[in-house]
């Protein structure tokens, strides 16, 4: 059986204790996908990027740039994709995914590099995307939503880690 990372008050279907209730996989269910278009923008605008992390410093055979493709990844995290193919095809349909894009299609290595070399990033801006999704949860109280802030930080973590071991799956076969 596969080890996941779970929050320490998480069961093994991922949902957190009773009153602690993690996001949906797909956060589109939860605030719609306009909603979270605009939080991953604000969530990867916001980032503080380490040296080694500069957005420029990403070089790609489709010239994409780092930040266009950090919202790519971080929105498809944020609605269940995790393998690098599913993102590239998922790009070519998806509203949300096209427009994050800007035009640009990135290919499945291109994708894979990219989440190898911005790892911490991509947690990061999805950690931000996942605590802004409760915060729009009216019926949670405050000390509810600020108990879940180290339960979002290890989701954020469960999948990235994720789409690494998706993608390691697709490259075995």
């Amino acid at each position: 059986m596969m080890n996941t990372i779970l929050p320490a008050n998480c069961n093994q279907r991922g949902s957190a204790s009773p009153g602690r209730e993690l996001p949906p996989d797909d956060l589109r269910h939860q605030i719609g996908e306009a909603q979270l278009v605009r939080l991953v923008l604000d969530a990867v605008a916001t980032l503080d990027f380490g040296p080694q992390d500069r957005p420029g410093t990403f070089r790609n055979p489709e010239g994409i740039g780092a930040l266009p493709l950090l919202s790519l990844v971080t929105y498809a995290y944020a609605t269940g994709r995790r393998a690098s193919d599913e993102i590239e095809e998922a790009a070519r349909r998806d509203r949300g995914l096209a427009y994050l894009a800007a035009g640009q299609l990135p290919s499945s290595p291109t994708i894979r590099r990219f989440r190898r070399a911005f790892n911490p990033a991509i947690t990061q801006a999805l950690w931000r995307v996942l605590q802004q999704a409760v915060a729009h949860r009216t019926t949670l109280s405050i000390e509810a939503k600020t108990g879940l802030t180290g339960a979002l930080l290890q989701e954020a973590r469960r999948r990235v880690d994720a789409a690494v071991l998706a993608d390691t799956i697709a490259l075995d076969y």
